[in-house]
């Protein structure tokens, strides 16, 4: 079965995406494939000079999960939400609870 990952535009809106882990690769990859698709792509990040997708991305903001001061306003205007973030290592802080 093949997935149809075009952005519909409703009322002259371009469908609006948020992608949380955008530095890594899975994230990264997916903010590809909504560009591409003709979503209007909002990455977040902890560290923006690490987003090596930057040219794929409307808008950057920098924020992080585990401290949700830093995420006033990452919502605003998102019509759809992808999250890739996780950790690598279950040897270090904070927890799988804290980030997923």
């Amino acid at each position: 079965m093949e997935s149809d990952l075009s952005a519909e535009v409703v009322m002259g809106k371009q469908h609006r995406a948020l992608v949380a882990g955008a530095t890594g690769y899975l994230g990264g990859e997916v903010a590809k494939a909504l560009h591409g698709a003709g979503y209007w792509v909002r990455a977040l990040a902890r560290d923006p000079q690490r987003l090596s997708v930057r040219d794929v991305c409307d808008d950057v903001f920098v924020g992080e999960v585990t401290k949700p001061e830093t995420l006033d306003g990452v919502m605003d205007g998102i019509d759809t939400v992808f999250s890739s973030i996780g950790l690598r290592s279950f040897a270090r802080k904070p927890t799988i609870w804290d980030v997923d």
